[in-house]
């Protein structure tokens, strides 16, 4: 998994390990919990301490249910509701790009609809924000440039 930045002073690579490692863990708990969504609960210990209490996070537009969930049931909840609806669902993580105390995630996701048998392959890439050691804040975005650019913006401001 390849992540970019390597321009940057090394003490930038010193503040963002602890956010890429967060990162990383939350999305092989997710992993973990996805390949059978429906035999148990995304609420859990390892969930708690990885996502902020206080947790905004944005969907896709086009996304059931879209809209942005706010506070730690509510994202658990919609994320719940959404990933039931499959069979199974595995995130690739393709990379990952710190950006102060942000993360830009390019990943695709595999799924199996409850529907049918035919796999899907959807490329998503995402902003997530660290505050007091948790995930924040996750944003959706159209391309890793879109992401990037913004993430940059966000911490500048």
């Amino acid at each position: 998994m390849p992540c970019v930045g390597h321009d940057r002073p090394a003490i930038l690579g010193l503040v963002s390990e602890p956010n890429l490692a967060l990162v990383r863990r939350a999305y092989e708990v997710f992993n973990r919990w996805a390949a059978e969504p429906a035999g148990g609960s995304l609420r859990g210990p390892e969930a708690e301490e990885l996502l902020h209490p206080d947790i905004a996070f944005w969907t896709y537009e086009s996304s059931p249910e879209a809209g942005v969930y706010r506070g730690l049931d509510a994202v658990l909840a919609y994320n719940q509701r959404l990933y039931e609806k499959f069979e199974s669902v595995r995130i690739e993580v393709e990379e990952l790009v710190p950006v102060g105390d942000r993360v830009v995630v390019v990943s695709r996701q595999h799924a199996v609809p409850n529907s049918g048998h035919v796999a899907m392959a959807v490329p998503v890439v995402e902003v997530w924000t660290v505050r007091d050691g948790r995930l924040a804040e996750r944003r959706t975005f159209s391309s890793r440039e879109e992401a990037l650019a913004l993430a940059g913006d966000q911490g500048h401001g």
